[in-house]
């Protein structure tokens, strides 16, 4: 039996299509150049950048792993600088107010006399203990202002609202309630004894509030200009007209 051969094409038909398989060969390089340029430019202009990306990423971990340390004149010149949080101003605890308000006003009267009733001992409560629970739980008032204090101690002076002796605190835990007491210890204070008591409560429950500036006859303040005074300009003067002719007044010019 012969052997089975493939069909050959004619020799025209193989150089069509060799010709044509290098035609669409030089297409795809002519393509492959145009995409090839932008390409390179791009990169041309970024190799700086990834170049100090690269150097960042090298320095980097040398950095994290030195010791931090404080080269800056203020630091070495001064060493007796305190830190930044010292120099804040420290909070006292609301149940240590109270103790506070008599470190810094140790005249202030402490009306700590009154017997416990139900244990018939001396008690440790205070006027100035029993003055924050009247603002803050019997009248509900805010106690970082000063003119809510001012009113609570108008209610002390009788100028304010009426105080109810069986809602005063510990009214009904000692012997004898102490709201007489301390409205008369308050009342013997002066002004400038009150507004004391008024500024050491209000920094001692927010001391980022400044105090206020008190006025001396030394430091009357601010002087103001004179006020010029106005003088009003006199009124001019009415022009005296000649009197209407009268009758007979002609006989006045003939000769006598």
């Amino acid at each position: 039996m012969s052997q089975h051969t493939p069909p050959t094409l004619p020799l025209n038909r193989r150089l069509y299509r060799r010709v044509l398989h290098n035609r669409v060969l030089q297409r795809l390089g002519a393509r492959r150049s145009k995409l090839r340029l932008p390409i390179l430019h791009l990169l041309k202009w970024l190799r700086p950048a990834l170049a100090g990306i690269l150097v960042v990423l090298l320095i980097q971990p040398s950095f994290a792993q030195a010791p931090a340390t404080d080269s800056s004149p203020a630091s070495s010149e001064s060493p007796t600088a305190q830190p930044r949080s010292s120099q804040r101003p420290k909070r006292v605890r609301r149940g240590d107010i109270w103790k506070a308000v008599y470190q810094q006003l140790p005249e202030l009267p402490r009306e700590d006399s009154y017997v416990d009733r139900a244990s018939n001992q001396p008690s440790s409560s205070t006027l100035v203990q029993r003055l924050l629970t009247y603002h803050s739980s019997t009248r509900g008032r805010s106690p970082y202002h000063r003119f809510d204090w001012k009113l609570t101690l108008a209610d002390y002076l009788g100028k304010n609202e009426i105080m109810a002796p069986e809602l005063y605190p510990s009214g009904t835990r000692f012997t004898q309630n102490p709201m007489e007491g301390d409205r008369q210890a308050l009342s013997q204070l002066d002004r400038a004894q009150r507004d004391e008591l008024i500024n050491a409560i209000v920094s001692l429950y927010n001391p980022r509030v400044p105090p206020p500036i008190a006025v001396t006859a030394e430091d009357p303040g601010p002087i103001l200009a004179p006020t010029p005074s106005f003088t009003p300009a006199p009124a001019p003067e009415r022009p005296t007209l000649a009197p209407t002719p009268q009758p007979g007044d002609a006989e006045l010019l003939l000769p006598r």
